[in-house]
């Protein structure tokens, strides 16, 4: 949705959105809430989430403060709307160096979770760097460039998150045949058992149909 508006907002040679003359106050607005929601995203899969908690505070108010930039910035006068902008390039600037840096120290650590925040800032650090070398490629083709980067490190963070899922259904698995699986023999324990006995007995209420249950102690 963040994508489909602000293609709409910046739409060559004129807008598609019925927007009027007022496609930067909206451009702003849609950075700043971008903003706030990739400020937790980057800070998260590059390490600083779980490495630094007593900056989960700050993160909180400064997203705040996005949020609330991004609510004011449609009545914003033009000069304030400048300076906004600034900040807010600025800002998302300083946010991924940062983090990209949090994200080299844990891989040096051999924390080789950070791999993915690392790989997935890269075209956001590739943007920062054009931006601050002042290339007319990037004022050219920003909007689309900032996309295209958007929408990279979105999937890196998506497989991210889809792999740390897979990784805790396994353990659950692991820790489910453990707690149902006698050591010494490997069969089905008590617990399992009972457990499986409960099912039949349903069935067999369910079904209205006589259960027979024999007991073989070796």
């Amino acid at each position: 949705l963040w994508q489909a508006v602000f293609s709409g907002l910046s739409g060559y040679p004129r807008p598609w959105l019925p927007i009027g003359g007022a496609a930067s106050q909206w451009q702003v607005s849609m950075s700043a809430l971008a903003y706030a929601a990739l400020g937790w995203l980057i800070w998260w899969v590059c390490g600083g989430w779980q490495r630094y908690p007593a900056a989960r505070p700050g993160l909180r108010a400064l997203s705040l403060l996005l949020l609330g930039l991004a609510l004011l910035s449609p009545w914003l006068p033009e000069a304030a709307l400048s300076a906004v902008a600034v900040w807010l390039d600025h800002g998302f600037a300083l946010a991924c160096l940062l983090s990209f840096a949090v994200g080299l120290s844990l891989l040096r650590r051999r924390d080789h979770h950070a791999l993915d925040g690392v790989i997935a800032l890269l075209p956001l650090l590739a943007t920062v760097l054009a931006d601050l070398l002042d290339l007319r490629v990037l004022v050219r083709f920003r909007i689309e460039i900032m996309q295209f980067a958007v929408s990279w490190f979105l999937i890196v963070v998506a497989f991210s998150l889809n792999r740390g899922l897979g990784l805790l259904r396994r353990q659950r698995d692991e820790m489910q045949q453990l707690a149902d699986t006698d050591a010494l023999t490997g069969l089905p324990n008590r617990r399992a058992g009972l457990r499986q006995l409960e099912r039949y007995m349903q069935h067999g209420r369910k079904d209205a149909q006589p259960l027979s249950i024999g007991f073989l102690d070796i």
